[in-house]
């Protein structure tokens, strides 16, 4: 029946809720030879800003600017962004970096919706936001980059 598919739907989304130790997940790039780790990166940073987009959606298009802007004013305060592209394609991928100025560190399993990472963390809609603290745990779900400032600007007091 439908319950145990409930369930098991609820309790994905209760592991990634605010207040829980985000997954780690393997981060690739067709740009690297090497992979790392979320939690490789995160463990550094006072928060760690992921970023989850598709090279071709136009309302990620138009958060990128404030994402880029976020990653200008942040780094110095020891947040780190994040894109995880939702693609399959290389190209789309990389054109979109160069088209859009993305300065932040973007990576892509090319598996689109198949990605581990949006998996992971239930990804719904792009684009979407996670921050996740130095401890990986997640300490909120902006719904935009006007709530993402806003969050940063609250933890990092």
């Amino acid at each position: 029946g439908a319950e145990p598919e409930l369930m098991a739907l609820v309790g994905d989304h209760l592991r990634v809720s605010i207040g829980s130790v985000a997954p780690d997940v393997l981060l690739r790039s067709p740009l690297r030879s090497d992979s790392t780790t979320l939690y490789a990166l995160a463990k550094h940073h006072s928060a760690t800003v992921l970023f989850f987009y598709s090279s071709t959606c136009e309302h990620c298009h138009a958060q990128m600017p404030g994402v880029v802007e976020v990653d200008r004013a942040f780094t110095s305060r020891g947040v780190k962004v994040i894109g995880l592209a939702l693609d399959h394609d290389r190209n789309e991928f990389v054109e979109n970096i160069e088209r859009m100025h993305l300065t932040f560190d973007c990576f892509t399993d090319l598996d689109a919706w198949g990605s581990a990472a949006a998996k992971v963390f239930v990804v719904k809609a792009t684009p979407s936001f996670v921050v996740i603290d130095d401890a990986m745990h997640i300490v909120g779900k902006p719904n935009d980059v006007e709530e993402l400032k806003e969050l940063l600007v609250r933890i990092l007091r």
